[in-house]
């Protein structure tokens, strides 16, 4: 998904919010065991020189399957625009 942003916006324009968002897993003493990243992607970036909010979703990182806080991040892009 990063890299189809990189082809619609202005090179080296992208910012992302929240790039290291998803859900992880901890073990009994409270170390992370496992993470798995959102599939959300959103950010900052001009388009010919116009400031804009892009986001699209990235399905193949959990398999398809949008994930618990897909519509929240869906609206968060909404708001921040």
């Amino acid at each position: 998904m990063r890299e189809r942003i990189d082809a619609l916006v202005d090179p080296g324009s992208f910012h992302e919010i929240g790039a290291l968002a998803g859900r992880a897993e901890y073990d009994d003493s409270g170390e992370r065991v496992s993470f798995t990243p959102s599939n959300f992607v959103l950010g900052t970036a001009d388009i010919h020189g116009r400031r804009v909010v892009v986001g699209g979703d990235d399905f193949t990182v959990r398999g398809g399957v949008a994930g618990a806080g897909h519509g929240k991040s869906g609206g968060l892009n909404l708001r921040y625009a």
